[in-house]
């Protein structure tokens, strides 16, 4: 009876070292991939920026042809192209160079015309929150949950094809919302339509952000999921060039 009880013991303990030693090179692999992530995004953004015309899309059309932007938030790790695919999908498993990766890539939504360029519109980007101590795609976003870093950091810095040199767009809300929100409305039917989205994205902003003071046709919001995964952590934007600004 007391080998028996022996036997099971030792039968026990084996498996928790193997799952230990398996549970334990999962991590490394993962930690190992994390790193990579954000290497390989430092070397890029280094790469393709040109000191006198700024992002080079020529070399990053020649990545992938799918890029349609870079977007890079100071005070964060979020320094990355800005893909978009035939769905919303894709990118949620597939890095820029499309190999399967579970960072996946910031990207915009597919149904978007002339995603950054057209007015009356809402370019809406994508990105994974990959957990509180992660700081790779959208993960630091929430840094805006705190109105201090916000107030330091209010803009969102946007470089297209057509503006290679980075626009500055002006955060104007910072909200969690609900999956069906309006917040991901994309087009309007006029600047009235617009204007009465911006100003509802304002009014339910989690704290005071700046304040439209004259026009605007064009707003950017970004997107991703919130820690308990229930909703959405969005940051509205809105093109700073053009219009009147102001902090409240």
């Amino acid at each position: 009876m007391r080998r028996n009880r022996i036997t099971i013991l030792n039968i026990l303990f084996g498996g928790t070292v193997i799952l230990f030693i398996i549970f334990s090179a999962m991590t490394i692999k993962e930690y190992n991939q994390y790193r990579t992530v954000k290497r390989e995004a430092a070397k890029l953004s280094a790469a393709v920026w040109n000191q006198k015309n700024g992002k080079d899309f020529d070399k990053l059309k020649k990545i992938n042809p799918n890029i349609v932007a870079w977007i890079k938030i100071k005070g964060t790790d979020i320094d990355y192209p800005v893909v978009m695919a035939e769905d919303n999908s894709y990118y949620l498993s597939h890095d820029i160079y499309n190999k399967g990766n579970k960072y996946g890539a910031l990207f915009t939504d597919y149904r978007l015309k002339n995603p950054f360029e057209t007015d009356l519109q809402n370019c809406i980007v994508y990105g994974h929150n990959m957990g509180r101590n992660a700081a790779v795609m959208f993960s630091e976003l929430k840094k805006y949950e705190d109105k201090a870093f916000y107030q330091t950091h209010d803009t969102v810095k946007i470089f297209t094809v057509q503006r290679p040199e980075g626009e500055n767009y002006r955060i104007l809300a910072v909200r969690r919302v609900g999956a069906a929100s309006n917040s991901f409305t994309l087009e309007f039917s006029d600047k009235q339509d617009f204007r009465s989205w911006l100003d509802r994205q304002c009014k339910n902003s989690i704290y005071p952000c700046s304040k439209l003071t004259g026009d605007i046709t064009k707003s950017v919001t970004l997107s991703t999921c919130t820690n308990d995964g229930k909703n959405r952590f969005i940051i509205v934007c809105g093109k700073e060039s053009g219009s009147r600004i102001s902090r409240l």
